[in-house]
């Protein structure tokens, strides 16, 4: 009755203690968007047609030698009556490819290789760890 007792007491910590790692783990492993902005070095700039936003393309390196560099593009509004975006990330890509490819489509509608985003629909916005799992 005592072994049973112990045995029981072990199987539910080790429970917990699994069930509290992988909470842990997934805040650590789980990034959204919104956490990127203001990161990586800035790389180059495109203007919507209108030219009421502009997307910034950054490269991240924070895992050094390691890893290597992620890509992020964000949209900033360039109206001042309204700052609808400041450095919004719009797009995440792990690993960086070597040639970035944005095109603007409409005042709206953006392609980041090859992903095409509306930047007034955030499910639209590309995030690798989302789309690649």
């Amino acid at each position: 009755m005592i072994i049973k007792k112990i045995a029981l007491g072990v199987t539910v910590s080790i429970l917990i203690l699994a069930v509290t790692l992988f909470f842990i783990l997934n805040s650590f492993i789980h990034v959204e968007l919104d956490e990127l902005n203001g990161t990586g070095e800035y790389q180059d700039t495109f203007l919507s047609p209108n030219k009421e936003y502009k997307a910034d393309l950054f490269l991240i390196n924070k895992g050094g030698a390691t890893n290597g560099y992620q890509e992020r593009v964000s949209i900033t509004s360039l109206n001042d009556s309204k700052k609808e975006f400041n450095d919004t990330t719009i797009y995440w890509l792990y690993p960086s490819v070597n040639v970035t490819s944005i095109e603007w489509e409409s005042n709206t509608d953006i392609v980041i290789n090859g992903e095409k985003i509306n930047i007034n629909d955030e499910d639209t916005y590309y995030n690798w760890k989302k789309e690649d799992n």
